[in-house]
This record gives C-alpha cells, structure tokens and sequence, in this order.
C-alpha cells in the first residue's frame, strides 16, 4: 500500500487527471447506471397503466350502455306485451263479432247486422279488419255499448257512424246505430 502511495504522490497533476479519466471512463461504461433503463421501464409501466385505465373506461360506459339497454328492453317488452293485449296476433273477425254481440246483450241492443266487409287494409306490422254494424236501441242503450266495446282489450275502433231515429217505442226513442267499426291485428314481421 505505501507503494502505491508513493506513486501517487510522484504523479504530476497531468498524470492523475488522465488516471483519474480513465478510471471514470472504465466506471462509467462498465458500472454506472444513470437510470434511464428504470426510467424506460417506469414509462413502459406507466403506458401500460394507462392502456389499462382506458381499458377500464371503455368497459365501464359499455356496462352502463349495458344496463340502459337492458332497461329498454324492458319497457319495450311492456309495451310489446301491451300491445299485443290490443293487437293479438291470434285474432279471427268471428272473435271480433262474438264479443260485440255478447256486449250488445249485456247492454240490451239489438243486433241487426255485424257483417266483415272485403279487403283487409295490411299496414307496417299490423292489419286492419274492417265490419259494417247495424244495431237498434235507445240513445242510453247504444252509449253503453259503445264504452263497453272500450273496454275490450282488442282495439275496436268506430267509423263512419250515424244515428237515426226509428220510433218512440212506449216512453223512449229507439234510434239505429249503423256505420262501420275497425279492429286491428299484429303480423310478426318474421
């Protein structure tokens, strides 16, 4: 060790300058590490984190786009259903005139006639059934009639109706209900 020592202390300044370079030099290329391989890998890190993160951001507004469809659906099930209640797919016109004519009894009218006419009238997903009605009764009778057909769960719609008066039969006037009524069937696009 005194040997080196007493090298050392003969080296001119120029000497150790160039030792001490060189010495530098061999740590620098063989141990010195300026973290820039840690500082490359935390922005790897750092990409990944953010990949995931956008990932993470994505997924959840696609649950949450998730859950609104899903309520949707819902309503649109009950609406469906809905409206199937007022437009079966399983509806015949001898349906249709049982439940007028059954309603017409409850209300003590008269039935004339209640004849389908010709040529339905096919729409988007639905079908129209059109009928002529002829009934006679008293303007109360007729009016309980027609809120009763309201409250069909089969949409049966009037049209084209006239009231004529017949005759007054003993304290009231009997009166003629005639025109057309339509009601509607759902056609399943499939």
């Amino acid at each position: 060790m005194e040997k080196w020592a007493k090298k050392i202390e003969e080296m001119t300044m120029v000497q150790a300058v160039i030792i001490a370079a060189l010495l530098a030099g061999v740590y620098y290329f063989t141990s010195f590490d300026s973290g820039e391989g840690l500082l490359n890998e935390a922005r790897g890190i750092e990409k990944q984190i953010n990949q995931k993160k956008a990932l993470i951001k994505e997924t959840k507004k696609r649950i949450e786009e998730g859950k609104k469809f899903q309520v949707e659906t819902v309503k649109m099930q009950k609406v469906y259903k809905e409206a199937l209640e007022f437009l079966p797919s399983e509806l015949s016109f001898q349906d249709v005139r049982r439940q007028i004519v059954q309603q017409a009894g409850i209300s003590s009218v008269q039935v004339v006639k209640v004849n389908e006419l010709p040529g339905r009238t096919k729409q988007n997903n639905y079908e129209e059934i059109l009928f002529d009605i002829e009934f006679i009764g008293t303007y109360k009778e007729l009016t309980s009639l027609l809120a009763n057909l309201t409250k069909i769960k089969k949409m049966i719609l009037s049209k084209n109706i006239k009231l004529t008066y017949l005759r007054k039969d003993e304290e009231e006037n009997l009166l003629k209900l005639e025109g057309q009524m339509a009601t509607y069937r759902f056609e399943d696009g499939a």
